[in-house]
């Protein structure tokens, strides 16, 4: 029922319109078998995927079946990552993006929870736009969406980085200032709150101090999300693994992140 790929010489090619229906199927969890059938042929288009980059191959994704249907070309799983966690807002795509990290996770092989941008990267069309002003976005976010404030973690970033108080959700409180809005809030701190509460959008954490990396760290944990940097951020050392959507490379030490963040962020010079 859900043909979902075809399999062309060197080339995978996905079909977006038939994955989707896939994934929207289990998101109704209507009938049973056709919940089961989908949930089988998203796991083998995973698994396919899985192969494919094995062999240095590319996979194509074409919106529709036809043969002049608009496609995006995915070079590895990152790559088709980030595409899904552009439109996790969607609990289709959202669940893609679980039953991805779900594989690799058995397999022994997590993906990497980091995903850094360096710089004015644009070589990846289907990545979404940056928020560089993130003081500007937040203030024309906040009202209405003043819920952003009610988490825990959310909380304890702003105890730890600003060394302040959540009082409600209109209110904190500084030992310096006393009560005031949230607008009063470091630059680092919103922009934390911008990433947890919008994991589908890019924004620039270089707005952040390293006092942020920890939280940002924290958060990967429970979200998924890319952030752009335009210097050096100093995350943990030990362990350190991250995506870098620039070189479609996955470091597992620090001293090749410093070696694309100098190199991707003197670029953008």
């Amino acid at each position: 029922m859900f043909d979902i790929l075809q399999e062309k010489e060197n080339e995978l090619i996905i079909y977006k319109s038939v994955i989707i229906d896939a994934a929207t199927c289990i998101v109704k969890n209507g009938d049973a078998d056709i919940c089961a059938e989908a949930k089988a042929s998203l796991k083998n288009m995973i698994q396919m995927m899985d192969q494919y980059f094995d062999k240095k191959c590319k996979v194509r994704m074409q919106f529709l079946k036809n043969k002049d249907s608009e496609s995006i070309v995915f070079t590895s799983i990152n790559r088709f990552k980030i595409w899904l966690i552009r439109y996790q807002d969607n609990s289709a795509f959202k669940t893609i993006l679980d039953l991805l990290k779900a594989y690799y996770l058995k397999k022994g092989a997590p993906l990497p929870v980091i995903n850094i941008a360096f710089g004015e990267y644009h070589g990846f069309d289907d990545i979404g736009e940056y928020i560089y002003n993130t003081d500007v976005f937040f203030k024309n976010s906040f009202v209405g969406s003043e819920k952003w404030l009610n988490n825990d973690l959310i909380k304890k970033a702003v105890k730890a980085v600003d060394k302040s108080d959540v009082v409600n959700e209109n209110t904190i409180y500084s030992p310096i200032f006393g009560n005031m809005s949230p607008s009063k809030l470091s630059g680092g701190v919103k922009t934390l709150i911008l990433i947890y509460n919008n994991p589908e959008m890019i924004f620039n954490a270089s707005t952040c101090g390293d006092n942020c990396a920890k939280w940002i760290e924290k958060f990967a944990k429970e979200k998924d999300f890319v952030i752009c940097l335009y210097h050096t951020m100093h995350f943990s050392e030990k362990n350190f693994k991250a995506y870098i959507v620039n070189a479609d490379a996955v470091v597992d030490n620090y001293e090749d992140y410093i070696m694309y963040s100098d190199k991707y962020c003197r670029e953008a010079e």
